[in-house]
C-alpha cells in the first residue's frame, strides 16, 4: 500500500513539474500540493516505507543483527527527514519563494551523506534497503541540481 502511494505521489510531483516548467496557469498551486504531499509522506512514513528487516544475512549474531536493524532504522528516518527537506527546497526553487536557495542547499547538502552511506553499505553488503535509499537519494540530487541548472 505504501509503495503504491509513493508511486502515485511521485507521478503527481512529476506532472506538476512538467506543468510548472511549461508555465501552465495555476500550476503553482498544483506543484505546491504535489511536492508538499510527497515531502509529508517521506517525513511521516519514512520508517514504514523502507523495510529495515529485509535482506539481513542469516550469519549475523543476535547483537550484530540488532545493531544493523538500529542503523537501518536510523538511516530510514534520517533519509525521510532529509528527503522531505530536499523536496521542500525544490518546491521553493520552483515557486521562486524567499529562502529558496537556503532550503535547496540544505536539502542537497544532507542528501549526499544519506546517499553515500546507503551506497557504501550496499556495496559492502548488498541489500534492497540500501539500494532503494541510494536510488532515491541519487534521483533527488539529479532532480534538484538539474532544476536549478535549468533555471540559470
Amino acid at each position: 500500500m505504501i509503495k503504491k502511494t509513493e508511486i502515485a505521489l511521485v507521478l503527481l510531483a512529476l506532472l506538476s513539474l512538467v506543468l510548472r516548467v511549461s508555465s501552465v496557469p495555476g500550476s503553482e498551486w498544483f506543484s505546491t500540493a504535489a511536492f508538499g504531499l510527497l515531502a509529508l509522506f517521506y517525513l511521516v512514513f519514512a520508517g514504514l516505507r523502507f523495510d529495515t528487516s529485509s535482506g539481513l544475512p542469516d550469519t549475523l549474531s543476535p547483537l550484530s543483527r540488532q545493531r544493523e536493524q538500529a542503523f537501518r532504522r536510523f538511516l530510514a528516518i534520517a533519509g525521510g527527514v532529509v528527503f522531505g527537506i530536499a523536496l521542500i527546497g525544490i518546491l521553493f526553487v520552483l515557486n521562486y519563494w524567499r529562502l529558496a536557495a537556503f532550503f535547496w542547499c540544505l536539502g542537497m547538502f544532507f542528501t549526499v551523506p544519506v546517499g553515500a552511506l546507503s551506497l557504501g553499505k550496499h556495496l559492502l553488503q548488498p541489500s534492497p534497503f540500501y539500494k532503494a535509499l541510494a536510488i532515491r537519494a541519487g534521483l533527488l540530487l539529479l532532480t534538484g541540481i538539474g532544476l536549478v541548472a535549468a533555471q540559470m
